[in-house]
């Protein structure tokens, strides 16, 4: 079989990861380069690219045979033969020319270099050398005086900084939407059961925390309770043999809404403290309550409708778009922001409708049409579709999640139009709908979110050499967002005495991050 890493002894040298480029800085290049718009709709360059560099920060280099990347990164199985199958050479050109043309472009500045050389599939890590011009005199030119070189460093630091900035600016508005700052994000795991935990809400007064998790004995989905900060066990708040899903907190934190199968589906609100589950609608998906906790809205059947927090007739709002769904509170707690496609263009987009319950018959008001669909396709992000809801709001902003990243979006609350870049906030690809924030009275706002599709921890389980059997039960290592790619996977690899065998095990949890 063809070796897929052709590398001479004379290049192995010049090939290897420089010492002086740490671990942190190139796992922060690589998620740059990864969010760039050449890569965001690229998967399979993506992970090439993933794979070969934690492979070769992790000293596993040497490995990255054409067979290894063809099966571990592609998925062509044991089978695959580089001779008959050219997928991973095809793929490192791409890569290689789609590098070419970041570090061309939005990487022109970056201080660190990520390259793959022709031949081979491990790749130059090497931070970038500034040229500084000498100072020197050559012998057939006039000297410059002191005070003219002065003048004349000014006047270009002046132009430099200038066209920096009409760069940045260009970047900014029109290109890609923003990569966090590094450091400026703190994650907290805030459950840790094995099972599905989902659909999470912290209440305004930042002491509790609700979910869906199937966590009990009977399997099914609940709504649990518990508290954000201080130590107390989770609490199951609803316990019938249907599922319950989607809780959101009445603004006094005293009730909780929610979805529910039983009898034919329906919302229903219960205390916090737990007592009588009051069906106040049937049908209906993703409840939430009013700013003022006097009305809940929802969605059911391609339609939007608003009911009394304490029950009664629901209102169907008049919309002359297909779909409507994902309906969400403006901060005035006047209008409605939600999900519907375009009748005429056929595109989703985000709409804004207000609420006029003094007069039924302006019901009918006309809606705003956002402009949402194209700001994503100036920016190259991911085509609006059924399942790109808005999920809540920072001030004059939307969180919602694209691909599973997190972004935010400035909305005009005058005009109720966009009027800015996305911008990603946090990495994916596995951060579930919703995405919600919370903050205490004057705190920076925080986001909680569950990840998902599920993530992999590593596990350790020491076993008998002769006959494989356990001797000790399973015990987990890992409990945070440190396995990559994106917010969690890996392999797990036998101890170097062969003595322990960490193995990958997959669950769900929620997240802050402030």
């Amino acid at each position: 079989m063809r070796e897929g890493n052709r590398i001479d002894s004379e290049s192995k040298e010049e090939l290897a990861p420089s010492p002086d480029v740490p671990r942190e800085p190139v796992e922060l290049q690589v998620d740059r380069i990864l969010a760039s718009k050449g890569f965001v709709r690229a998967p399979s360059l993506s992970r090439l690219l993933r794979f070969a560099v934690d492979e070769t920060l992790a000293g596993r280099g040497a490995s990255l045979k054409e067979y290894r990347i063809g099966v571990e990164v592609f998925g062509r199985g044991e089978s695959f033969d580089p001779r008959l199958d050219p997928v991973v050479r095809v793929q490192a050109g791409k890569l290689r020319l789609r590098l070419k043309e970041y570090y061309d472009t939005l990487g022109a500045q970056d201080p660190l270099l990520i390259e793959f050389p022709k031949g081979g599939y491990l790749p130059v890590l090497r931070k970038r050398e500034t040229a500084v011009p000498s100072l020197e005199t050559p012998a057939n030119s006039t000297p410059l005086r002191a005070r003219d070189l002065v003048r004349q460093t000014q006047r270009s630091l002046v132009w430099l900084s200038l066209l920096t900035l009409i760069l940045l600016g260009a970047v900014y508005w029109t290109i890609w939407p923003a990569r966090p700052t590094p450091g400026s994000l703190t994650l907290a795991q805030l459950t840790f059961d094995n099972g599905w935990t989902r659909d999470p809400v912290i209440s305004r007064d930042a002491k509790l925390l609700v979910y869906t998790s199937d966590r009990g004995k009977s399997g099914t989905d609940d709504i649990w309770v518990q508290p954000l900060r201080n130590t107390g066990n989770p609490v199951r708040l609803t316990r019938h043999e249907a599922s319950d899903t989607t809780p959101d907190f009445s603004p006094d934190g005293s009730k909780i809404v929610f979805r529910s199968s039983r009898n034919g589906g329906g919302i229903y609100v219960v205390p916090v403290i737990g007592g009588e589950e009051r069906r106040i609608a049937d049908g209906g998906f993703g409840p939430r309550f009013s700013p003022d906790g006097a009305w809940v809205v929802y969605a059911e059947a391609a339609s939007i409708f608003v009911v009394p927090a304490t029950g009664g007739e629901p209102r169907k709002l008049s919309l002359e778009v297909s779909n409507p769904k994902c309906p969400i509170w403006t901060p005035d707690g006047e209008r409605l922001l939600f999900l519907a496609k375009d009748e005429l263009e056929e595109k989703y987009d985000w709409w804004v409708t207000p609420l006029e319950f003094s007069n039924p018959a302006r019901q009918t008001s006309p809606i705003v049409k956002t402009g949402v669909s194209g700001t994503f396709r100036r920016q190259g992000l991911p085509e609006i579709c059924s399942a790109t809801c808005p999920s809540d709001w920072i001030d004059n902003e939307v969180i919602f999640t694209s691909d599973g990243c997190v972004f935010r979006i400035p909305i005009s609350l005058r005009t109720w139009k966009v009027n800015g870049p996305a911008r990603q906030v946090l990495p994916g690809p596995d951060v579930n709908f919703p995405v919600r924030v919370w903050s205490k009275t004057g705190g920076r706002p925080s986001l909680v979110f569950a990840t998902g599709p599920p993530r992999a921890h590593i596990w350790s389980l020491p076993i008998e050499a002769n006959r494989g059997a356990p001797l000790a039960p399973l015990e987990q290592l890992t409990h945070d967002l440190s396995l990559r790619p994106g917010l969690g996977g890996t392999v797990g690899r036998l101890s170097a005495d062969g003595k322990k065998l960490p193995l990958p095990r997959t669950d769900r949890a929620i997240w802050t991050s402030g």
